[in-house]
C-alpha cells in the first residue's frame, strides 16, 4: 500500500507554493510570499515552510522540490551506446561540453525526437546539470527541520506535466511561464520537452517596476495594482497599466515566435498546437493577439484571484513536481 504521496514545493523569487495530492479528488495546496524576494532559502524560511504545510493540512514530511541554477545541454550519442553506459557516456559528454568536473553535478537525461535532417547514427538527448553545491543549498536547510527530500526535479519538466491535458500529444505547443523574476518559454513536442529558454529578470517584476514609474506609484502600491490586474480581469484598470500589459504580451510573442522557428527548423512542420500559460503572470492581458499571430489557441490555466484553489496557474509548477514520484511508485 502507498503510503502519503510527495508534496510538491516550488520555492521562487517571491512566493512559495507547495501541492499534494490527498487522495479521493482531494488536493492540498498553499501559496505564501518568500520572506525575502530572490534570497536563498535560510534555516528560518524552511522552519516557517514546515508550519505552514502542518497548518494548511499537508500530510507527512516528504517534499520534491524544484532545482536551481541548471544547466541546460544538448548530447549527441552513438546510438551503438548501449543502456548500460549510457549514464556513463552522457556525464563524460556533459562534462566535456560543460567543462565541469564529471562528479561534480547531477544530470538529469531524456531522449529527444528525432531531427527532420538528422544525419549518422546518433541519437539527441536534452541534459540538465545540477552542480552538488547547488543541490545541497536547497536540500540542507529542509532537511534539518525534519522534511525528507524525496526527489530533486527539473521546473520545466514539472511544469510540462501540468500542461499535459492542455498540450495533447500531437502538434507543437508551447509552455509559458510568467514569473514574478523571469519567464520561461519551453517548446513541446510529443509530450517531450525540446527547447526551454529562460529569460531572466522580464518578469511581473519588470512590470511592477515599469507601472510604478508611468503612475508615480510607491513599489507596494504598484505590486497590489498589477496583481489586481491580473487575477481579476473584469475589473476597471489604468489605461497605462493595460498599455504595459500589451507591450509584454507583444514581446513575448515575438520571443515565442522565435523559439518556434527554431523548433520548426529542427523538426519540421509539425504543426501549432497550444500555448498554456502558467505562473502568476498567467493573466496578462493580450495574451489572445499572440495567438492570432501563431495561428495558436493561447489557454491559461485556472486563474483565480486566491492562489490557494486547486488548479491555479501558478500552481502548476508545484503541482508537476507532487506528481513525479508518485508516477514511479505506481509504477512499481
Amino acid at each position: 500500500m502507498l503510503g502519503d504521496a510527495p508534496i510538491g514545493l516550488d520555492v521562487g523569487s517571491k512566493w512559495i507554493k507547495a501541492c499534494q495530492d490527498l487522495g479521493r479528488g482531494r488536493v492540498a495546496t498553499a501559496c505564501f510570499p518568500r520572506l525575502e524576494a530572490g534570497a536563498a532559502l535560510s534555516a528560518v524560511e524552511a522552519q516557517r515552510i514546515a508550519s505552514v504545510l502542518m497548518r494548511r493540512g499537508f500530510r507527512g514530511e516528504r517534499v520534491v522540490v524544484a532545482a536551481t541554477s541548471v544547466r541546460s545541454v544538448e548530447l549527441e550519442l552513438p546510438s551503438s551506446v548501449g543502456a548500460g553506459m549510457l549514464s556513463a557516456a552522457a556525464r563524460m559528454e556533459a562534462a566535456r561540453v560543460l567543462r565541469l568536473d564529471p562528479w561534480s553535478f547531477e544530470l538529469a537525461l531524456w531522449p529527444l525526437p528525432r531531427p527532420a535532417r538528422a544525419a549518422g547514427d546518433t541519437t539527441s538527448f536534452a541534459g540538465a546539470a545540477l552542480p552538488h553545491e547547488e543541490a545541497m543549498a536547497i536540500v540542507s536547510p529542509l532537511e534539518e527541520i525534519g522534511l525528507e527530500v524525496a526527489g530533486i526535479d527539473l521546473g520545466g519538466g514539472a511544469l510540462v506535466r501540468s500542461c499535459a491535458g492542455v498540450l495533447g500529444a500531437g502538434p507543437m505547443g508551447v509552455v509559458l511561464d510568467i514569473g514574478w523574476s523571469g519567464i520561461s518559454i519551453i517548446v513541446v513536442l510529443g509530450g517531450v520537452a525540446v527547447y526551454e529558454r529562460r529569460l531572466p529578470d522580464l518578469g511581473i517584476a519588470q512590470l511592477c517596476a515599469q507601472v510604478g514609474e508611468e503612475l508615480s506609484l510607491e513599489p507596494d502600491r504598484a505590486e497590489l495594482v498589477v496583481r489586481q490586474s491580473l487575477t481579476m480581469p473584469g475589473e476597471a484598470v489604468h489605461e497605462a497599466v493595460i498599455a504595459r500589459m500589451t507591450a509584454m504580451s507583444q514581446w513575448l510573442g515575438q520571443e515565442i515566435e522565435v523559439s518556434m522557428e527554431y523548433a520548426w527548423h529542427r523538426y519540421g512542420d509539425a504543426g501549432q498546437g497550444v500555448i498554456a500559460v502558467a505562473g502568476g503572470g498567467a493573466g496578462l492581458r493580450g495574451l489572445d493577439s499572440i495567438g492570432r499571430t501563431l495561428d495558436m489557441r493561447v489557454v491559461p490555466l485556472e486563474v483565480t484571484s486566491t492562489p490557494t484553489v486547486p488548479g491555479g496557474a501558478i500552481l502548476a509548477g508545484a503541482a508537476g513536481l507532487a506528481s513525479v514520484i508518485r508516477r514511479k511508485e505506481r509504477a512499481a
